[in-house]
């Protein structure tokens, strides 16, 4: 009895070391082991005693035993050798298989000490009948529950909806399945209900990845033309991978309605990590809220609300918005030389260009003709050498970016994502390009100021001495002139 006990303790103890998720069905094992030795020590004591007695004890003493050994036996069986091949029970199986063997250990006992057998299974009959007729919803979730695993169409992991309930299947037990929430939340429901009833599971299509699709709902003017709201948002969504939501299919906007005043969108996607939701969902409405901004366009609410303002508030904002072009152009060393005149020109043809956190302004390689200038927030520069990506600065309020596509047409040189909100004014070529026909001129310095801009970035350029460095600055300049009479037809 003695090595019993060490046996079982240490057997115990590595068990829930290797798989501490165990921990609760080895404290059983061990309260049954407890109750053989409560039973071992009743039949020492009553030796001598009384024969019949002595012998019931004895039996439980084998019997209380061998569930002991077996529960263990089975953790170690099916939770620690089988899952490490990859080859996973369900719970309910390895129970029934442990109770048939330790019912078969016990009619085999009985039958050794002289039990008639086929007396006790009459018997059992007669009361199993009796037990069913007062347990038949008990039994009918036991049996339920053997039919689940069996099947193995619900399966632990699941998300799946039941009634009212979205959650995560996290156990499914003799009587009942458990499910987890998003609410932190664990509902119980009886396998019946999950046999009877109908059960949805999210993400599960037969050959395919694990997916569902998921719909985001928004309202824009009836003013704005649908290709313009479907393109303006597809290119925010398209542009560079988001988290969670599956490259194929493409997520993609649909126009479901028309209602008075307004057009009603959709932005369909599917995601891959059924646990992020809500996330993802926020993401993608945030992302369509700085989309809509940059391209003029507001969202609606299906009331309308009057609202009536004085002109000249209006004009004044106008003016204040002007200046403050004006003044983000002086910043920009490309148009030092400009006129007032022209600076004003240039400014009304600035964008209003909003971003939201994560979003990518500029991808490498992509071709983009137009420069932004930062006013609020910070983004990140980052250029991708073979597969590897590397941030290279840092740009705040105040600087640019983008001036080598909006001159010469050259694709995007690194990539530029927003680390923080970021607002921008943008400057597309169409509106440059007037200005720049005006007064060709104007052309030679701005090759200047790009020359001098290209080779901070050479890592020759800081070590050359200065003959090197002005017939470098000249041999850029003439390239990058050429490259902007080019584009802009001079």
């Amino acid at each position: 009895m003695l090595w019993h006990a060490i046996g079982i303790v240490v057997l115990s103890a590595a068990i829930i070391k290797v798989a501490p998720h165990t921990k609760s069905r080895v404290k059983a094992a061990l309260i049954t082991y407890l109750l053989s030795l409560f039973f071992a020590a009743a039949t020492s004591l009553t030796r001598n005693l009384f024969e019949p007695l002595q012998q019931t004890l004895d039996f439980l003493r084998i019997m209380t035993l061998a569930m002991s050994i077996l529960n263990l036996l089975s953790i170690v069986t099916f939770e620690l050798i089988l899952t490490r091949i990859n080859i996973r029970i369900p719970r309910i199986l390895s129970d029934t298989m442990v109770i048939i063997i330790f019912l078969a250990g016990c009619f085999w006992l009985l039958k050794q000490r002289g039990v008639d057998i086929s007396g006790l299974i009459t018997t059992s009959a007669v009361l199993t009948v009796i037990l069913g007729l007062s347990l038949q919803d008990t039994l009918g979730n036991i049996i339920a529950g053997l039919s689940i695993q069996v099947e193995n169409e619900i399966r632990v992991g699941d998300v799946v909806k039941v009634g009212d309930y979205t959650g995560r299947v996290k156990e499914i037990r003799w009587r009942r399945t458990s499910i987890e929430t998003k609410n932190w939340e664990t509902v119980l429901v009886p396998n019946s209900l999950l046999v009877k009833g109908s059960v949805v599971i999210y993400g599960r299509r037969e050959g395919e990845p694990l997916q569902t699709r998921r719909w985001i709902y928004f309202n824009v003017d009836i003013e704005h033309s649908p290709t313009e709201v479907i393109e303006c948002v597809d290119e925010a969504l398209q542009f560079t991978n988001i988290e969670a939501v599956a490259d194929k299919p493409k997520i993609h906007t649909i126009l479901m309605d028309f209602k008075e005043g307004y057009a009603r969108y959709c932005v369909c996607y599917w995601l891959t990590n059924l646990a992020v939701d809500d996330l993802t969902d926020s993401l993608i409405r945030t992302r369509i809220y700085f989309a809509l901004k940059r391209a003029g366009m507001s969202l609606v609410e299906p009331s309308y609300r009057l609202s009536i303002k004085r002109g000249e508030p209006i004009q004044k904002q106008k003016e204040h918005d002007l200046a403050m072009k004006i003044e983000a152009l002086r910043k920009v060393p490309l148009f030092k030389t400009m006129t007032e005149q022209e600076l004003s020109q240039l400014a009304e043809q600035l964008k209003y260009s909003p971003f939201a956190p994560g979003e990518v302004l500029t991808k490498q390689g992509t071709e983009g003709h137009w420069l932004y200038i930062i006013t609020e927030g910070e983004v990140s520069v980052s250029i991708t050498v073979g597969d590897v990506e590397k941030e290279i600065n840092r740009l705040q309020p105040g600087q640019f970016f983008g001036e080598m596509s909006l001159m010469t047409g050259q694709p995007r040189s690194a990539t530029v994502t927003a680390v923080s909100e970021v607002i921008c004014y943008r400057l597309d070529k169409g509106a440059f390009q007037q200005i720049v026909k005006q007064r060709p001129e104007i052309a030679e310095d701005l090759a200047e100021v790009l020359a001098l801009r290209k080779l901070q970035y050479d890592a020759v350029f800081e070590s050359a001495d200065q003959e090197s460095k002005s017939a470098r600055i000249s041999e850029t300049r003439m390239g990058i002139l050429n490259d902007i009479r080019g584009f802009f037809g001079l």
